[in-house]
């Protein structure tokens, strides 16, 4: 009897790219430090090897899909869709699918991509000093209140505005009795609390 099923899918992926992570960040930077004017080395770079599961993108500039590679996908190929949808959020993955004919895992590909910017962007506010968990409220947010000397009041000083979460909750799969999906991973934005940190207030709500 096969007792497998999906709902761990997601997780079990998601260990498998963690564990290679640092190598992949630091494979990236001397990747992009090879810089030809445009942000990308040059094509007449030295010739990639023929199996992809090599496991390094610093040469053959793909990102291997983990364990049993079967595809790879250039680096140049997800950073021309990131910049793509970017610019025209209605360009999404399965467009690009078809517009390459790559059918299969680019979607987990790009979700690695954007993993490893992520990364570099947290080594690089590290080395600026700005990676302190306050470091946007006491560096970022005063500017939202500062106020001019005689300045006049506004009629309304803040504008919000909040759903009550009513969308996040329509995914509350003990509403419709299914086994909820194994996915540990978070918001990367610093603008979001964890959930952890609003409860620790959810009594002094009156």
């Amino acid at each position: 009897i096969d007792d497998r099923d999906r709902r761990d899918r997601i997780e079990l992926q998601t260990e498998h790219w963690t564990t290679q992570m640092p190598r992949l960040v630091d494979a990236y930077l001397e990747y992009r430090s090879r810089d030809s004017g445009d942000g990308f080395p040059p094509l007449d770079d030295a010739e990639p090897p023929l199996l992809p599961s090599s496991g390094t993108i610093n040469n053959i500039e793909l990102v291997d899909l983990f364990v049993f590679p079967t595809l790879a996908i250039s680096i140049r190929t997800l950073s021309a869709f990131r910049q793509a949808h970017r610019t025209c959020p209605r360009f999404n993955i399965q467009a690009q699918c078809k517009a390459l004919c790559h059918l299969h895992n680019f979607t987990v590909a790009f979700d690695i991509y954007l993993e490893i910017i992520h990364h570099v962007e947290q080594r690089m506010q590290k080395a600026l000093g700005r990676d302190a968990p306050d470091w946007r409220l006491h560096n970022e947010c005063p500017a939202c209140f500062y106020r001019l000397e005689d300045e006049p009041s506004l009629t309304f000083d803040w504008l919000v505005s909040i759903d009550g979460n009513n969308s996040l909750k329509r995914w509350d799969t003990s509403l419709y009795g299914v086994k909820p999906l194994e996915d540990s991973r978070t918001s990367r934005s610093t603008y979001w609390l964890s959930e952890e940190d609003v409860d620790r207030f959810k009594d002094e709500v009156k």
